[in-house]
């Protein structure tokens, strides 16, 4: 019996509830604003809305009490980001948070933030608000407490502002007056504060709004280059619209140098209207009298700029009105020397280890694998850069979850290279002094292909690599923090891995992974192997949904046979292509047969409609066929059982030596 009573006595321990929204761990009429779960482990879910570090806010719905803080989650996310969480509710100072949950899944990316949800300041600092993504309007600074904390009012009563250290918010003096004022409404001991994400969630006036982007950030000397000045509006129409952009270059330029050039058609773009000013020692571009409601480019091609260059860009809604958005110097020197290429850091003695294992090296390329899907831990920051010579992994321990490593942002890094788990990694330690990025234009790599029958080895791992008509042969299966599934490509099999951060666990896509099915992937190659010399553990690292592309051909009405190649050389990894195509009632059978009507191989029985099939030259039994003429029949079988067949000469050839 006392056996029975410690039973029960740990199951009341460790009580997890599942099955919860974010209302019913939030919800309370307790006075202090405790949780009626405090204590307790929860599974529940929601979106996330804005990310400080370690804490990260989410929520299900713009109705009170449906947000809350998740505390140092064991992923990395982002804002848009849907999750499953399970951890413990606990009460921090009189804030619900779930702290240091066990687990989180992103189900998926990119997805609408339920919010801000526009409050009066008055109401705000209430407990069914606590967690909530909010924004308050037309307020005015009535007190500033401290450096970090200050107050606003609406008219309907004060609100604390309380800023996060990394993300401050300019402030200049009392009576300020803002637009509007987002963010996440945290508690501290009674004490309600809205905390927003910096200047990202204020906005003080349209004059002098928006957000300016140059490109490249960086250049090795005083020399002639091209620049890119970007203005991204960041005002949505129901405050207003900007109207006009001035900017201002301090030295003379060739007006023929500088063109203006508008990607979206949201902008009624009026080439007309853009004057370009050069009479003076300074160059004037003004863009008049336009709706911005896109990002807007300016170019100026091939000139010879300086460190000391800078320029000033202002905009408003009137003319006479412009205020500053910004000024910068065009020219900064790259902060570092002796940029080696990728393929020498991965270069090694004894074909599996960099040889400049424990140095430090710097290196410069462009994202192919985003820090939001490849940092493993949220305390940690980890991604893929590429140059045209090779692929390597980044990689701190001391930048949390940091998220402004997107694919095509171009970066330099310096570090220490190391190899964990057979993976060439470049460690860095400080993400103000050890990695910058040059450009964030959003560069395209083109994936390699890789040939026939080649599989993911040492010569291309942190490459971007693309497996073409490749066979599946098994489902997804856990693997760790992942899910892993194979593919053939001619007589190598790869592993293809899923990290849970991709966001795809929930996805359609993994329905499509069935063994036999025809696919197109793309992926970074990688390695995971706890062996020392690490000689195997290569895998395809999938990235995002459109990396996977199951192939099919559409239904056609006239029943056709193709082959790719033919002849085709399988003991030189070439293997034999087959699209069938036809209606989707009929059915098909593929079997290969020699010159004396021997079978030799049955690639596709009773098949439904159009589809691809694979032939590695290999027999029934496994054997390596031998050179000659052989036979494709193909059966098809109509609706109503009449059969026909079509059959193809399929030639297996060598290379002349």
């Amino acid at each position: 019996m006392k056996y029975l009573f410690l039973f029960f006595s740990i199951v009341s321990l460790f009580k997890v509830s599942f099955g919860l929204t974010i209302y019913d761990v939030q919800y309370t009429e307790n006075i202090s604003g405790a949780s009626p779960y405090e204590g307790q482990t929860v599974t529940i879910s929601g979106i996330v809305t804005r990310v400080f570090g370690v804490n990260v806010y989410i929520q299900d719905d713009t109705l009170p009490w449906h947000g809350v803080l998740i505390y140092n989650p064991p992923t990395p996310v982002e804002v848009g980001d849907s999750v499953i969480v399970t951890g413990q509710v606990v009460e921090y100072n009189g804030k619900t948070e779930i702290s240091n949950p066990t687990s989180l899944t992103v189900l998926a990316k990119s997805v609408k933030v339920p919010g801000p949800v526009l409050v009066k300041t008055g109401e705000a600092g209430k407990e069914k608000y606590e967690g909530m993504f909010l924004q308050v309007e037309n307020c005015t600074v009535t007190q500033i407490t401290s450096e970090r904390e200050w107050q606003v009012d609406d008219g309907s009563g004060p609100m604390i502002i309380y800023e996060d250290n990394s993300y401050p918010v300019t402030v200049e003096a009392l009576n300020d007056t803002f637009i509007f004022i987002r963010g996440c409404m945290d508690e501290y001991n009674g004490k309600f504060e809205l905390k927003p994400y910096g200047n990202d969630d204020v906005l003080k006036t349209i004059d002098g709004s928006g957000l300016v982007n140059v490109n490249p950030k960086f250049f090795n000397d005083s020399s002639y280059n091209d620049i890119r000045v970007d203005l991204i509006p960041n005002v949505d129409t129901i405050y207003g619209t900007i109207k006009y952009l001035k900017l201002v270059f301090n030295k003379r330029l060739l007006a023929d140098s500088i063109k203006v050039l508008c990607d979206s058609s949201f902008i009624l773009f009026d080439s007309s209207k853009i004057t370009i000013d050069t009479t003076s020692t300074t160059t004037t571009v003004n863009i008049n009298d336009i709706l911005f409601k896109d990002t807007v480019k300016i170019y100026v091609k091939n000139y010879y700029f300086t460190n000391s260059d800078t320029v000033k860009l202002y905009t408003g809604v009137s003319s006479s009105q412009l205020l500053p958005v910004s000024s910068f110097f065009i020219m900064k020197e790259t902060p570092f020397s002796n940029v080696m290429n990728i393929s020498e850091v991965q270069s090694t003695n004894d074909g599996y280890n960099s040889k400049y294992v424990n140095q430090v090296v710097s290196v410069k390329g462009v994202v192919n694998g985003a820090s939001n899907v490849f940092s493993p831990t949220a305390t940690s920051t980890g991604f893929f850069i590429q140059d045209e010579s090779g692929g390597v992994n980044i990689y701190s321990s001391s930048d949390p979850a940091n998220q402004k490593f997107k694919e095509g942002v171009e970066v330099i890094v310096r570090g220490v290279v190391t190899e964990y788990n057979g993976l060439t990694e470049i460690k860095y330690s400080s993400p103000d002094t050890d990695v910058y990025v040059i450009n964030d234009t959003f560069a395209y790599i083109q994936p390699e292909e890789l040939k026939n029958s080649q599989g993911i080895s040492e010569i291309v791992e942190g490459k971007l690599l693309k497996v073409v008509y490749g066979k599946i042969l098994t489902y997804p299966v856990d693997a760790g923090t992942g899910k892993n599934f194979q593919v053939q490509n001619g007589y190598s099999v790869i592993d293809v891995r899923i990290n849970q951060s991709t966001g795809l666990y929930q996805d359609e896509i993994m329905d499509s992974i069935v063994p036999g099915k025809i696919v197109d992937v793309v992926g970074i190659g990688g390695q995971y192997d706890s062996q020392s010399p690490y000689t195997s553990g290569y895998q395809l690292l999938v990235r995002k949904k459109s990396d996977i592309n199951i192939l099919s051909l559409p239904e056609d009405s006239n029943t056709s046979v193709s082959l790719f190649p033919n002849p085709f050389s399988p003991d030189y990894g070439q293997v034999l292509r087959i699209e069938v195509k036809g209606l989707n009632e009929e059915r098909f059978t593929l079997k290969v047969y020699d010159i004396n009507g021997k079978h030799v191989r049955t690639l596709g029985e009773n098949q439904p409609g159009s589809g691809i099939y694979l032939w590695d030259g290999k027999d029934k039994n496994g054997g390596l066929c031998n050179l000659g003429i052989y036979i494709l029949n193909v059966t098809r079988t109509d609706s109503k059982g009449y059969t026909s067949s079509i059959t193809k000469p399929v030639v297996i050839s060598t290379k002349l030596k």
